[in-house]
């Protein structure tokens, strides 16, 4: 078995770490847009920019938002 280095270990973790917030990012839109259509850049904006808890309170409300602006109010 190969040797991985902390500082690879790390960078492997943190690259994960990030293809899930990525992936979580990109189903949210999803959601969005097949709900209330396509998405204002404004909201777009604040997709790519979300941290994880963000992600997480407009991933609920997304279920049972009755407009996009509900979502992310």
């Amino acid at each position: 078995m190969p040797y991985i280095s902390l500082i690879e270990r790390k960078g492997i973790e943190k690259g994960i770490e990030q293809g899930i917030e990525q992936g979580r990012t990109v189903t949210l839109a999803k959601l969005l847009q097949l709900k209330f259509g396509a998405l204002a850049e404004q909201y777009e904006v604040r997709l790519k920019n979300a941290n994880e808890a963000e992600l997480d309170l407009w991933t609920e409300r997304v279920l049972f938002a009755e407009s996009v602006d509900a979502v992310f109010a």
